[in-house]
């Protein structure tokens, strides 16, 4: 049922801060200019509930195969469409089919986008039920799709038993762990460098011993009381790539002693720790045969009833027939009680990025952008897979699955709200181009609500096509509001009301100069976001030094920037623009803090160059006061860096680099120290008194220089 979109105007006088900007909702984001003087401007507060036009042409279910020959089936008639395409004329550039196109294709100039916002209710099949039991033996012990809130596989512990892990990691969901390079347990602290992982008394800050992974790379840690758990990626005697999970105990002031290793076919590209169970997301690729289109062979090789280790019969369909050849593999493990079994799900295709709270996990599929390799950017979508998550067996089940356009930057875009008994997900996206090339769309930008109904998740709301002509630069939910941050030229603050997920609505928007990439609530009311500075080009604009902002969003409809820093010139770089686990933020004493390094020496401080001499290499802390960042001190462990490493500090990084400052990368406050952390050592300060000198140093032993400041190496990431 179409619904009218419910429209209040409201004039008022808005006073512009020096670098802010007029408040302008939709109003086509960087075209616009900034002005320094206060002007009375139309705010529309849209409420914009289910409208889209029509269901899309694809339409995502949760199913599995009945057998191993329906797989085989099923892949064998991907690949012989998809083998009908080949691309002509030459001066076409589309892929076009030898029948009628799946997907129309675009006109030079794409139609305009309609402004109205709409609900596509996606076609469902029902979850088909396993014959088999949930087991949890060896690799063949998998979670069949159940109804959500169900579960499956051998409980391990109850309701009871259930403890939260202690994380000191910023971290986006509470009671969710996220794998890093420096973990504190109950008695230890852990720092990885490479291979090698320094383990350090937390009460005393003297060393343990070092223990080494040889043979992983990419390795990450969790700590878990006296429980270690460390996965890396290796390689085994056939060649077959693997993932190694480590599970050790430490007593106090002694070293970790292995209790159990787990070796997984694949590479796990992304995990998370709930109430003692690893999950592990492994992308991994189909076993295909060398298969040239005979329409009676085997597409891809079957072991034993099973792909990977897990039976046919618990594999999830495809549900988005573009010829995505991976294979995404869902482990979860049970660390507090190591000797049992790991528990599996596993789909074809998708598993991008993922975002999990304490009862799902959610998997996407990006690059969905028509049918059998042809693709045009009005066309993008996202498939969303919903996993249901015990958290005390640790069984994790397919659910549901929905699809939507756009894009999603990081795994700040996501976030579950609670709605009459069950769960909703929002989700922030980008569509289009910021640039005008080959007929693409132009750069949008939507928030939507996907609401499970039965097996599909169904848009329940969406606000279509804010911040038009930017794309999506920061996400962050906070209580029941939404903040969104796109950038051309300038940086739009958007604030959407979230207290009715199944109503959002636009409030107010706030544009400044640059851009904030991660942002982070420091006081009811207060917004600190971190990025880069921007020097305003006409059709776009050269991002400039890190830029540090405090925002007042107390009254979303008056968003205002109350004060910001710009430190060095472009090229200057901080860990927390590409991890926020390198923030910090100490609530009690309104204390955050960044690594950075400072680059400097240009003849004029905008550009497109990068400066090149060393300003500052460490980290920076700020008193966040009621309208001012005031800055409490700067302290670093250049000391600790041998002298091979120092000359590599003065390389420029661009915006997105995910950066890993060879200085500082972490801060913590721990048993009323703050403790700064690198590859080389670590430092302890009074909190108090940041500006005196540290109160314990110690330097790391037994790492190769070399190793730790090559240019590949990305401290343990």
């Amino acid at each position: 049922m179409r619904q009218g979109t419910k429209r209040l105007v409201v004039s008022m006088i808005f006073a512009a801060g020096t670098s802010s900007c007029g408040l302008v909702p939709g109003s086509g984001g960087g075209e616009d200019e900034c002005t320094d003087v206060p002007q009375p401007v139309v705010l529309e507060l849209k409420a914009m509930a289910p409208l889209p036009p029509s269901a899309p042409a694809i339409a995502p279910t949760i199913e599995t195969y009945k057998t191993c020959s329906a797989m085989q089936d099923d892949l064998r008639t991907d690949w012989q469409t998809h083998s009908t395409y080949r691309n002509y004329p030459e001066d076409d550039g589309y892929y076009t089919p030898v029948a009628e196109r799946a997907y129309p294709r675009p006109s030079a100039k794409p139609a305009p986008r309609k402004q109205c916002p709409g609900t596509v209710v996606a076609a469902r099949s029902a979850a088909k039920e396993s014959d088999t039991n949930d087991g949890a033996v060896a690799e063949r012990a998998v979670s069949a799709p159940v109804a959500a809130g169900a579960s499956g596989g051998a409980a391990t512990q109850t309701s009871a038993d259930k403890m939260e892990v202690k994380t000191f990691t910023n971290v986006q969901e509470k009671g969710v762990d996220e794998a890093d390079t420096v973990k504190i347990g109950d008695h230890h602290i852990y720092v990885l460098q490479g291979d090698a992982l320094q383990v350090i008394n937390r009460q005393t800050m003297a060393p343990i011993g070092v223990l080494h992974f040889t043979g992983l790379a990419g390795i990450n840690l969790y700590a878990d009381g006296d429980t270690l758990v460390a996965t890396g990626n290796a390689t085994n005697a056939a060649g077959v790539g693997t993932t190694s999970v480590q599970i050790l105990a430490a007593a106090e002031g002694q070293m970790p002693l292995p209790q159990k290793t787990h070796e997984l076919t694949g590479y796990a590209t992304d995990s998370r720790y709930v109430n003692g169970h690893l999950v592990l997301v492994f992308r991994d690729f189909l076993p295909w045969n060398a298969y040239g289109g005979d329409p009676t062979a085997a597409p891809i090789a079957i072991d034993g009833d099973a792909v990977h280790g897990i039976p046919c019969d618990r594999i999830v369909k495809a549900s988005v027939h573009d010829f995505d050849s991976r294979f995404v593999k869902v482990v979860s493990l049970d660390a507090r009680h190591p000797d049992g079994a790991p528990q599996f799900t596993a789909a074809i295709g998708g598993g991008d990025q993922i975002y999990m709270t304490e009862s799902a996990l959610y998997l996407t599929k990006a690059g969905i952008e028509g049918q059998y390799g042809y693709r045009a950017p009005e066309m993008e979508k996202l498939l969303v897979t919903k996993l249901a998550f015990d958290a005390d067996t640790g069984a994790v089940s397919p659910v549901a699955s929905g699809l939507i356009d756009g894009r999603v930057k990081d795994q700040w875009a996501f976030q579950e709200y609670a709605v009459d008994g069950g769960k909703v997900l929002s989700v922030a996206t980008s569509t289009g181009s910021l640039l005008d090339h080959y007929g693409a769309a132009v750069a949008q930008n939507h928030l939507w609500v996907l609401r499970q109904n039965e097996t599909s998740l169904d848009v329940a709301a969406v606000i279509h096509d804010f911040g038009t002509g930017e794309d999506i630069r920061s996400v962050r939910y906070v209580n029941d509001m939404a903040y969104v941050v796109t950038f051309k030229k300038t940086d739009p603050l958007f604030a959407f009301a979230m207290a009715n997920p199944l109503a959002p609505k636009l409030l107010g928007e706030l544009k400044v100069p640059g851009f904030s990439v991660y942002m982070h609530p420091v006081a009811p009311g207060r917004m600190l976001g971190i990025g880069f500075d921007a020097d305003d080009q006409g059709e776009f604009a050269w991002y400039q030094g890190l830029q540090v902002s405090l925002f007042d969003v107390s009254d979303p409809m008056a968003l205002n920037r109350l004060d910001n820093v710009v430190l060095g010139q472009r090229g200057s770089y901080s860990d927390v623009t590409g991890d926020h686990h390198a923030f910090f933020f100490d609530e009690s004493r309104m204390l955050v803090g960044m690594p950075a390094v400072l680059l400097g020496g240009k003849a004029e401080d905008k550009g497109s160059t990068m400066a090149t001499e060393l300003a500052f290499s460490g980290a920076i802390f700020y008193k966040v006061e009621a309208a001012k960042l005031t800055e409490a001190a700067r302290v670093s462990h250049a000391d600790l860096l041998p002298d091979a490493c120092k000359a590599q500090l003065a390389s420029g990084h661009w915006w997105q680099d995910k950066t890993v400052s060879l200085d500082i990368n972490r801060m913590y406050s721990v048993d009323g120290k703050l403790l700064t952390v690198s590859r080389f050592g670590l430092k302890t300060w009074d909190p108090e008194h940041l500006d005196q000198p540290a109160t314990a140093t110690l330097a790391f032993t037994g790492g190769d220089a070399a190793q730790l400041c090559g240019g590949a190496y990305q401290y343990g990431l």
